[in-house]
């Protein structure tokens, strides 16, 4: 979406950003890759990272679980993560200060 560009000011911000947040996932990834243990799943990567190993001994490598798919979905579940968290303090602020009669009782 090249057209973007003008509308961001801060695009070098924003890019850079953005990086930083793939290098993190990077690493969380490859931290969590060095102590796989596929005898017992810690949660999704792990999950995901067994798969990725299964396919690839058995030669399957034309398939999604490849490493920048991995991260993709990271970060897309950390994104997701944040904004429900928003949300939700969010919400919970704004019925705190419409019923504040409420929170004496507590």
């Amino acid at each position: 979406f090249p057209w973007l560009g003008p509308l961001l000011k801060n695009k070098t911000l924003i890019l850079k950003n953005i990086a930083d947040n793939k290098g993190e996932m990077k690493e969380l990834v490859r931290g969590l890759k060095e102590t796989l243990n596929p005898q017992m799943c810690r949660g999704f990567v792990d999950s995901f990272l067994v798969r990725k190993q299964t396919l690839e001994e058995s030669g399957n490598m034309n398939s999604h679980y490849h490493t920048e798919n991995l991260i993709q979905t990271v970060a897309n579940l950390f994104a997701a993560g944040t904004d429900t968290t928003g949300t939700t303090l969010r919400w919970g602020l704004l019925l705190m200060a419409k019923y504040p009669d409420i929170q004496g009782k507590g």
